[in-house]
């Protein structure tokens, strides 16, 4: 049996010479101008819009705070007659005060707790800044309890503005708090700059701890005499709207500047706290007070500012994180609701740039998150809440995987390779809609039912965008090829584990199987793209009873290297056919197994040089100079093994998709892997990232190994062990 890994074709290049093994989605083109977003009014008829929140408990209600005290439920076709929240009696309003921030718990759904940020009327100059817990109605889940609030912080305001509002929880369940400076101009305490103040902060509170609250243990501060352990960051003027970025947990800051600058700030996902953002120091990137010489290596910097000729003020706004609009995925939108413009700003090898700004009509207030990612905003002046919408770009179309199958063959799924593809593309067979499955901007999955496969010809394979905008491609060929004149035929014994021979018959739902036989296929062919297409070459293989077609990494007249279907898992065995047009083979029972392990290798044998990676390098774990770029492992160092046939795991991605990074697919049952005899620890065992039916393991090299360039490899899972393979150890 030929178990070398190049006959996969599809994953070598990928395994032994990439820099990484996870596959990175497509970078996104250039995005649509912000002259071509459209915003759809969604609801209107509101009073003084300053929030919209999604309740993260799958209802598709929208929150909408209003700044005089209430709290409001759009429900998707119009705002509910009685508030959800109203505690306008409590409120002082409005200029900058009022009911200014809200927050679901995690677990609102369970719990019911939200939290507010609203200026109480108070004997304060500026009222008082409360920070409360209310809880929702038991009765009625569209409203609060107002006699429920529970006062978790207080801060008096000397001066009427630059309350600051914002509420948000970050991924580590941490409720942060922004406030302001204090208000006045030029921050006259200097608040922002004194730790023992609340005020110019962002605050982080555990709200599941505590009476009322507990302090995180690693907030900068905490344990330290001289600052507030609340204070998670500092050095903020008027931060108005902060936002988590839903992917990657990075925090976003919108701070209103004085007279000169407005800015984005910045906090990195895994940050330890405690940054200074400058105020009133800096303005932006400049000096403010002192005028001169207050550059400082303990102050962060903004990565977005602007000039406000005097007259400004920024709205922080939302990284984008959708799906509707693939092309402006990881864009940063933000406003100014003085100057009534709407901003965009992408990130690239660390550094953001503004890449287009536009003036709309609009004082955008704030910016909401739909359950989706979708984005919306509010305009404090007229009361409305709009969706942002892009105009879908021209699509375009450069391949298909394949590009031909034998005529009278049965259904099939191919894939479609290009660019510019939205959730709501739809491809097209001699221009009749085709069930199309939208993976990324750059691939499309269709299936093509047999009755268009029914006759010698050819289709005209195009792919539609919807308006506005979109369009439809030029189309390509697809070829209904003659069928063979001889019936397909698989061998007896003729599927196995495609790494090699292993210590169990048979073969495991989700890896990677050779099949052997004749007349297998019209032509050698290899797939473009994941997900896999189920016929290359003109035929395709299908297993009963579960009907399921088997995806294909590679296809010849002798082999087909294919991913046995996840719907198999569970029985004892399959019977797998061939077919190239009408002919089709006899069948062949396959056992199906819950393990069979082997390990692939980099030459036909299946036993030589280990398909195995120094981790974290493009080095093969190799005698140097045995393959390019190859060096001995030494001890302490980890290895990333490639396999197939480990089994069951978790997050399991559909048949012939690939595996995700997040959430890692990771096996149910843990490998024992030894090196040289000795047992490794293993750090990784699952589908690898970015790639279809391929296992990887990661170990660290045993300290008590010997050297050599030879060392044994072996995996047992299940008590069935692997092949046995080598490596070079220095």
């Amino acid at each position: 049996m030929d178990s070398c890994l190049r006959c996969l074709r599809f994953p070598i290049a990928v395994l032994i010479f990439a820099a990484i093994l996870l596959v990175p989605a497509p970078l996104p083109g250039q995005s649509d101008p912000l002259d071509d977003l459209r915003f759809e009014p969604i609801v209107g008829g509101l009073s003084r819009p300053v929030g919209i929140e999604d309740a993260g408990d799958a209802s598709g209600r929208l929150f909408i705070v209003q700044q005089g005290g209430q709290i409001v439920i759009y429900g998707g076709a119009q705002v509910l007659e009685t508030p959800f929240l109203d505690i306008d009696h409590r409120v002082a309003c409005c200029g900058e005060r009022g009911l200014l921030g809200l927050a679901f718990h995690p677990n609102f759904e369970q719990n019911g707790y939200f939290y507010v940020n609203y200026t109480r009327v108070s004997a304060a100059p500026g009222g008082t800044t409360t920070i409360s817990r209310f809880q929702v109605s038991g009765q009625n889940p569209n409203r609060a309890d107002p006699d429920s609030e529970v006062v978790l912080i207080e801060q008096s305001q000397p001066f009427a503005n630059h309350n600051g509002g914002a509420l948000e929880f970050g991924p580590d369940g941490y409720l942060n708090i922004a406030l302001g400076d204090g208000g006045s101009a030029g921050d006259p305490a200097n608040a922002a700059q004194t730790l023992t103040t609340l005020l110019g902060k962002i605050l982080r509170i555990d709200v599941n701890s505590g009476d009322p609250y507990a302090i995180p243990p690693s907030n900068p501060f905490f344990g330290l005499d001289n600052a507030l352990e609340e204070i998670w960051a500092y050095g903020l003027r008027n931060p108005w709207r902060i936002t988590f970025d839903r992917e990657t947990g990075d925090l976003f800051i919108g701070d209103v500047g004085q007279n000169a600058w407005e800015e984005i700030n910045f906090q990195p996902a895994g940050s330890a706290g405690g940054e200074n953002y400058g105020w009133r120091r800096m303005e932006g990137d400049h000096c403010f007070q002192p005028a001169a010489g207050c550059q400082s290596p303990g102050l962060t910097p903004p990565i977005i500012e602007y000039p406000n000729a005097g007259g400004g003020s920024v709205t922080g706004g939302y990284r984008y994180r959708g799906s509707d609009y693939p092309r402006m995925q990881g864009l940063y939108f933000y406003a100014d609701f003085v100057q009534g413009r709407l901003f965009a700003a992408r990130e690239e090898d660390g550094a953001w740039d503004e890449i287009d700004t536009r003036n709309v009509p609009y004082g955008i207030s704030t910016f909401g998150e739909d359950e989706r990612g979708e984005l919306l905003f509010a305009d404090y002046h007229g009361g409305t809440i709009y969706r942002i919408k892009a105009s879908y770009p021209a699509p375009q179309l450069s391949s298909l995987s394949p590009a031909g199958v034998a005529a009278g063959g049965i259904a099939f799924r191919f894939t479609v390779v290009g660019d510019n593809f939205v959730p709501s593309s739809e491809v097209r067979w001699n221009g009749q809609t085709r069930a199309t499955r939208f993976v990324d901007n750059t691939r499309l999955q269709v299936e093509i039912p047999a009755e268009d496969i029914a006759a010698i010809g050819a289709a005209g394979i195009t792919v539609l965008n919807p308006a506005p905008g979109g369009g439809v491609t030029e189309p390509l060929t697809f070829t209904i090829e003659p069928e063979p004149a001889n019936a397909p035929a698989i061998f007896e014994g003729g599927v196995g584990n495609a790494a090699g021979v292993t210590g169990t018959a048979g073969v495991a739902a989700g890896g990677i199987a050779a099949t052997f036989g004749t007349f297998l296929a019209l032509r050698a062919e290899a797939p473009l793209a994941a997900p896999l297409p189920t016929a290359l070459g003109g035929g395709m293989l299908r297993f009963e009873p579960t009907a399921s077609a088997a995806p294909e990494f590679y296809a010849s007249a002798s082999q087909k290297n294919i991913q046995i279907p996840w719907e198999l898992q569970g029985l004892d065995e399959a019977r797998l056919t061939a077919r190239v047009g009408t002919l089709e083979s006899a069948p062949v029972t396959v056992a199906i197994v819950p393990f069979n392990p082997g390990i692939f290798t980099t030459d036909a044998s299946g036993t030589g040089q280990g398909a195995i990676l120094v981790a974290g390098t493009t080095s093969l774990a190799a005698a140097a100079g045995s393959f390019p770029d190859a060096r001995p492992v030494r001890r302490g160092e980890f290895i990333a093994i490639f396999c197939s046939g480990l089994g069951p795991v978790s997050h399991t991605p559909s048949t012939g998709s690939e595996a995700l990074a997040d959430p890692l697919s990771l096996t149910l049952t843990e490998p024992v892997v030894t090196v040289g005899g000795v047992i490794a620890d293993v750090s990784f065992s699952g589908l690898a990232p970015g790639l279809v039916g391929l296992y990887q393991v990661n170990v660290e090299i045993p300290e008590g190994v010997v050297s050599g360039d030879s060392i044994e490899v072996l995996i047992t899972i299940g008590g069935i062990q692997s092949n046995i393979v080598t490596i070079a150890i220095e």
